[in-house]
């Protein structure tokens, strides 16, 4: 029996581990032909980092156009880019010329209206595979000019770190397994008659089964020569990729209308002392929970046909309180005239 509930434990804990987000060449490398369909929304605090996250993001406010990022392949017969670059992203104007094969991803130069640069030593922009809990800083520098006559030097860091992993939980739908990448940059651009330094700080989101980030925002400060710094803070969400990915329930059999009315997330599960319940409804609904034993005999009921508002709501069973002992038992979720029955662990 002793040998079963360790072989079951370190399923659980196999299973726990493949289940968040790798960045891996295969799934997630940019990929000629591509194109990406973000639209612009207000800035939001990104949220805390570390594990077990829940990002609510419910009410993202959709303040602009649907801005398009392009990603081509590099033509044997183009030869205003790096010779080295393989694939072009084509985004909001600028073309950057990358460099991307199995191991990592490489800015080596990009073109504008009024810029071009070539990095005579790269911008490592990321690795792979890249895990949560990874990080990585990257020098790099290289020179250019200004609407083809004034000489322009750059340089900086450019840092990565995978620094959250939880529920991404966005206006249409929830995302588990999701990955927040933070993402920094710091440089100096020295021109002929001034210097102009840049911090730039990015959060994004991968989530399984997208190629592209699903949700990012960035603040960007850029200070000049005797000038007062200018801030910008912006925001962005994939409509691509929204449609897909691992929507959060309780069990395989709700079809993706229930889903859209209501999803649940437990964690830890299993559970020692407390396990946390969290659940989102898209509008005002009458709300029951009841924790069972294995049998499906009610032991507690722990919310009574309360009605509540649209939006994430959450709870928290202890188990000394409840006098759980190890074992298996339900919670039973009713929305309205649906129900969900969720199995826990106490272990």
């Amino acid at each position: 029996m002793k040998k079963l509930y360790i072989l079951s434990l370190l399923l659980f804990v196999a299973a726990s581990i493949s289940a968040q987000v790798i960045l891996t060449y295969k799934d997630n490398a940019l990929l000629a032909g591509d194109s990406v369909n973000s639209k612009e929304i207000q800035f939001m605090s990104p949220g805390n980092s570390g594990p077990d996250q829940i990002w609510d993001f419910s009410k993202i406010q959709f303040i602009g156009d649907n801005p398009v990022s392009l990603a081509s392949e590099m033509s044997p017969t183009r030869n205003e880019g790096p010779d080295n670059s393989n694939i072009v992203l084509n985004d909001h104007g600028y073309q950057y010329y990358l460099h991307v094969n199995e191991n990592n991803l490489e800015e080596l130069g990009l073109i504008s209206k009024d810029y071009s640069f070539v990095f005579s030593d790269p911008m490592l922009k990321m690795k792979y595979p890249f895990y949560y809990g990874e990080n990585f800083t990257d020098k790099y520098s290289g020179t250019g000019t200004y609407r083809e006559s004034r000489k322009v030097e750059i340089s900086g860091d450019y840092t990565v770190a995978a620094d959250g992993y939880g529920t991404l939980i966005l206006p249409d739908r929830i995302l588990k397994n999701a990955m927040r990448l933070r993402i920094e940059e710091k440089g100096v651009q020295v021109n002929p008659c001034n210097s102009i330094e840049r911090t730039i700080l990015r959060y994004v989101w991968y989530v399984p089964s997208t190629r592209y980030a699903v949700l990012g925002f960035s603040t960007s400060e850029y200070t000049t020569t005797d000038m007062a710094p200018v801030v910008s803070k912006t925001g962005f969400i994939n409509q691509n990729m929204c449609k897909s990915g691992d929507l959060t329930s309780a069990t395989d059999d709700l079809d993706a209308g229930d889903l859209a009315e209501s999803s649940i997330v437990l964690y830890p599960n299993p559970f020692s002392k407390k396990l946390s319940y969290n659940y989102f409804l898209r509008k005002l609904t009458p709300v029951s929970v009841e924790l069972m034993d294995i049998t499906g005999r009610k032991m507690a009921d722990l919310i009574t046909n309360q009605i509540q508002p649209e939006g994430l709501h959450t709870g928290e069973i202890d188990a000394t309180v409840h006098n759980l002992k190890m074992g298996v038992y339900y919670l039973r979720f009713t929305f309205g005239k649906k129900m969900v029955v969720s199995k826990i662990v106490k272990m």
